[in-house]
């Protein structure tokens, strides 16, 4: 594993390397913290990849990334009978400021993360295309924004905002953070949450074309038309179909919704 001097990562950096013979290239990195023993903060944006996040009990930041070959159109020839050479390298940088570390990838090659941060970590992940986000262990606030990927976060402290088009949303709770609304919301797919048995909240839920199912004990609370007014002083009626609930005695708004796909709400 290569050792990167906190000096070094003071500012940006730029990392870049060719894999022309293989099909996929792994390169490691180590960041240090400004403040070891204070909690920090992981901030990701892939235009093309995996992340997993999870944590570990040193105090160093620790980077895996693979990087994919592409092998489309390897046999065309354009530009007059040109061979064209494919793009085997992967370009992205890595910040680390005041516990901060940032990683921006933009490379047209597919490149997958590993990421092993202290427990203490707040993350803010986003990807688009083949972008699954794992998250593992980790204690803070937690977003994740995956277009065309699922999320799945498993036995975390803290608070998620979860938000996804092409894939499901699974996440388990080990505890909390009162009084911080949280979000989990995609188009395709599953919304499944596992909570604390103990927590008290307010459910709005919403699946178009799907069912809602949970264990938690929940009086439903009717919908009221809503009167909206409009240009040229208009008014409409709106109706809702969003469901809004209390779990426990109520409080802090969860938002919940699907559009192809059930929402499951578990407690633990």
């Amino acid at each position: 594993m290569k050792y990167i001097n906190k000096a070094m990562i003071i500012g940006l950096m730029v990392f870049t390397w060719n894999a022309l013979q293989a099909q996929q290239s792994t390169q490691d990195f180590t960041i240090p913290l400004s403040n070891p023993n204070d909690p920090g903060k992981l901030a990701v944006s892939l235009h093309n990849g995996k992340i997993r996040v999870e944590s570990h009990s040193g105090k160093d930041v620790l980077i895996s990334v693979k990087v994919y070959r592409s092998d489309k159109n390897k046999d065309s020839y354009s530009r007059q009978g040109l061979k064209r050479i494919p793009k085997t390298g992967a370009d992205f940088e890595i910040l680390e400021n005041r516990n901060i570390v940032q990683i921006k990838g933009g490379n047209k090659n597919r490149a997958d993360y590993t990421i092993k941060v202290p427990q203490e970590f707040s993350l803010s992940i986003k990807t688009h295309h083949d972008g699954d986000v794992y998250v593992q262990d980790v204690s803070g606030t937690i977003v994740v924004d995956a277009h065309h990927g699922g999320i799945q976060i498993e036995n975390v402290k803290g608070s998620v905002l979860a938000d996804t088009h092409h894939g499901s949303i699974k996440v388990s709770f080990s505890e909390i953070k009162s009084g911080v609304p949280m979000a989990f919301s995609t188009y395709h797919g599953d919304v499944d949450v596992t909570f604390p048995s103990n927590i008290n909240a307010s459910a709005k839920m919403k699946s178009i074309k799907g069912d809602i199912y949970t264990d938690f004990e929940m009086e439903l609370k009717p919908t009221e038309p809503q009167t909206q007014q409009t240009r040229n002083n208009g008014r409409k009626i709106v109706v809702s179909n969003w469901i809004y609930s209390n779990i426990g005695s109520g409080g802090t708004e969860y938002m919940f919704t699907t559009h192809h796909g059930d929402i499951i709400l578990r407690k633990k």
